[in-house]
């Protein structure tokens, strides 16, 4: 059954309308990334920037449906929204099809980039050439006409997840769907054993594969979303509004964030921004995916011990990955609908804003790195039983030094990061750190891709860690703590601006409030 036109018209007019109002800034974070990708990707096989391109396609339109279903319960119009005169699958349905038209649009966009690079390929290097070029073009445009519905399709049915004893799947769930992160660096391996499986040919398979599991995930989640979830969500949303405490909110252990007379002002703070974390740690479905993790990077440790290049590269995934959490989190602090229902009270404090925002990046940060850190103890305790049963010849200290300089790497630049992004506040008041801040935002996740380009080679991981990696970090450092600084107390001085920017984006007379959806 297709969609009535006008809710899907209704559901389109929202996109329509930021695409308006932020087109020039879409359009610079596409030049961003298009230059990116013709430096990071000069040489590589067509068939892996490709792949990387319809990656990259499932990535945004998974989290675009993932982050528009996490709102729909924080959205002020559900109420109406479920009252119009329609089936709920037919409102689902309507969603899901704008989601996916949007998705599709962005999906096209990085096809068109990745043919783009792949022709500048062909041009400058003798080995590749133009019918391989057009032959993986056509094979993977089919690719990313499947990846769209298939990740929309995943992305709405957490709504499904929000309900009964199916909550506790939710992050499992979700950690199973990001996995594809990790295949980042292997696709854009131009080796033989990685290139034949990203052939066209292979690619037609992929599609035909993939276009039949789409068809079922679309379906079953308007069925199961229209059927369970919008009635779920929306008695969670009342429970939360008559006082009682949900699954999510429940034991919030306000007697963990209970300061003492004698703690200065920072480790108050900061004791109440770790309370947040920890309740959510404490979570059922959190705690099952905390030791799974913790048994399996054992698991890995055991495994990669005594192999110079997989013990690097474990360490490097799970530090990168922590970076990337460490600046999603930075990120998108103030504009999650909890924070910014609480901004007004929290700016209340009676403490230096940077005191406020400085106490919210040390919790991240300490959050991320303790479960990090709580990983790579747990590899570590696996290599320890591995060399107390084979023992161990290599060069301990030489190889202990090349393990320890990814993490103070990705350590050191998460903290920076985290500090710098907190110009997001001023960006609001400054046009022209506006255009900067949309490019530096989405950059960011670029980072561990130049990182693996540049610095962390294959020769580079067998040759050791030498003086250039160290004086790196040291200009690194050296560089960006005082413009790290000086973004951050921008920040914090314009810090109000979110608040203001929150209440006019939801107030009637806004321009963008005209369509509820």
């Amino acid at each position: 059954m297709k969609p009535r036109y006008d809710l899907f018209a209704l559901e389109m007019s929202m996109y329509l309308e930021l695409f308006k109002k932020f087109w020039r800034f879409l359009a610079l974070a596409v030049c961003v990334l298009l230059a990116a990708a013709l430096y990071f990707l000069d040489g590589a096989a067509p068939e892996s920037i490709f792949a990387l391109s319809a990656l990259l396609a499932w990535t945004v339109s998974f989290f675009f449906a993932l982050l528009h279903s996490l709102y729909l319960g924080a959205n002020p119009f559900l109420e109406w929204w479920l009252t119009l005169p329609a089936p709920r699958d037919r409102l689902i349905r309507a969603k899901m099809a704008a989601m996916t038209a949007v998705s599709a649009a962005v999906s096209f966009v990085l096809w068109l980039m990745a043919a783009i690079t792949a022709l500048r390929s062909s041009m400058l290097g003798e080995t590749v050439t133009a019918s391989r070029v057009l032959q993986a073009a056509a094979a993977y445009l089919a690719i990313h006409a499947v990846v769209v519905p298939l990740a929309v399709g995943f992305g709405f049915l957490v709504l499904w997840l929000y309900g009964g004893w199916r909550r506790i799947f939710i992050v499992p769930y979700l950690m199973l769907l990001c996995s594809p992160f990790a295949l980042f660096g292997v696709i854009a391996d131009s080796h033989e054993r990685v290139q034949k499986w990203l052939s066209p040919d292979t690619a037609i398979v992929y599609a035909f594969i993939g276009a039949l599991a789409a068809a079922v995930v679309w379906r079953f989640s308007v069925t199961a979303a229209a059927d369970k979830g919008v009635r779920d969500l929306a008695s969670f949303r009342t429970s939360e509004a008559a006082g009682k405490r949900s699954w999510s909110s429940r034991n919030t252990k306000e007697d963990r964030f209970a300061p003492r007379r004698e703690q200065g002002r920072f480790r108050t703070l900061y004791a109440f921004e770790r309370s947040g974390y920890r309740d959510f740690g404490s979570l059922f479905p959190v705690a099952i995916v905390r030791w799974t993790a913790v048994v399996l990077m054992a698991v890995a440790g055991f495994f990669t011990f005594g192999d110079r290049e997989s013990m690097f590269q474990l360490t490097n995934v799970l530090f990168m990955l922590a970076f990337t959490t460490m600046a999603s989190i930075c990120s998108i602090g103030n504009q999650i609908e909890s924070q910014r229902r609480r901004m007004a009270w929290w700016l209340g404090f009676p403490f230096d804003r940077r005191v406020l925002l400085a106490a919210r990046i040390a919790a991240a940060a300490a959050t991320v790195y303790r479960w990090a850190a709580a990983a790579w103890l747990s590899a570590a305790a696996g290599g320890a039983i591995r060399f107390a049963l084979d023992g161990y010849s290599g060069n301990a200290s030489e190889e202990a030094l090349q393990i320890a300089y990814p993490i103070l790497f990705y350590v050191i630049l998460s903290i920076l990061f985290g500090f710098a992004i907190q110009i997001q506040s001023y960006a609001i008041r400054s046009r022209l750190v506006s255009v900067l801040y949309v490019p530096m935002a989405a950059g960011t996740y670029l980072i561990p891709t130049a990182i693996n380009h540049w610095l962390f080679t294959e020769e580079a991981i067998m040759g050791g860690v030498g003086a250039r990696p160290w004086l790196l970090l040291l200009g690194i450092v050296a560089i960006g703590s005082p413009l790290a600084y000086a973004a951050f107390a921008a920040g914090a001085k314009w810090l109000h601006l979110s608040l203001t920017h929150a209440k006019e984006s939801s107030s009637p007379l806004s321009s963008g409030a005209s369509r509820p959806f």
